[in-house]
C-alpha cells in the first residue's frame, strides 16, 4: 500500500519496525471498531480466532474484520454492521492475515 502519513506508535509496538497503522473506513465492524479510528497493526504476532485482523487481498485490497477460523481453502471472518455476518476469502486470494493489537479514536 501507499504510505499517506505518520503516527506515533504505542509502546507495544516499539522496536517493531514492520507495524503500521491504517485507518477504518465504513461502519462494517461497529461498534467494535468504528469509521475513522486509526488501528494499529503488528504483523509479527500471530492473530487467534476472536481477534481484529486486517485482511490483506492479493489483488491489494484490505479489510479490517473479526478473525473467525482459517481452513486449508479458507479465512473465515465477521463483520458486525449492518447486521452481524460471515465473510468467506478464499485462501488464494489472501496475501496475509494481520493482528490488529489496539484502536483509538482519531479527532481531527
Amino acid at each position: 500500500g501507499t504510505v499517506q502519513g505518520f503516527t506515533a506508535r504505542p509502546l507495544d509496538l516499539v522496536g517493531i519496525p514492520e507495524a503500521y497503522a491504517v485507518y477504518m473506513v465504513g461502519d462494517s465492524m461497529t461498534p467494535a471498531i468504528k469509521h475513522g479510528w486509526l488501528c494499529y497493526v503488528n504483523p509479527l504476532k500471530p492473530p487467534a480466532p476472536g481477534d481484529d485482523v486486517v485482511v490483506q487481498l492479493a489483488d491489494g485490497q484490505g479489510f479490517i474484520k473479526e478473525l473467525v477460523r482459517r481452513t486449508a481453502k479458507a479465512v473465515i471472518c465477521k463483520e458486525y454492521h449492518p447486521e452481524a455476518r460471515e465473510i468467506t476469502y478464499a485462501r488464494e486470494q489472501v496475501a496475509s492475515v494481520h493482528l490488529v493489537v489496539s484502536s483509538t479514536r482519531v479527532r481531527g
